[in-house]
């Protein structure tokens, strides 16, 4: 929801992040797409993380689809399947 407070909100956190080499944590809220963000931010096995933050709705239909989408984006590291 960052587009509340800037124009370009999650866009410019994940230049900037990406610039700064620290991680960036994406909300379900968001007013950027996952795969926005992704195109902007993107990884290396050395580099900053992307993390998906997920606000499950009641209706477990409706969640499923944003945690795939998430996971579909490569990235160097991921928790093990066991997590």
């Amino acid at each position: 929801m960052q587009k509340l407070a800037h124009p370009k909100g999650e866009e410019s956190v994940a230049l900037a992040a990406h610039k700064l080499g620290v991680n960036m944590s994406l909300s379900s809220q968001s007013t950027t797409s996952l795969e926005d963000v992704a195109a902007l931010m993107p990884t290396t096995p050395d580099g900053p993380e992307r993390w998906f933050q997920l606000y499950m709705s009641e209706n477990p239909e409706l969640s499923i689809p944003l945690i795939e989408r998430a996971a579909s984006k490569p990235t160097p590291r991921r928790l093990p399947e066991s997590y």
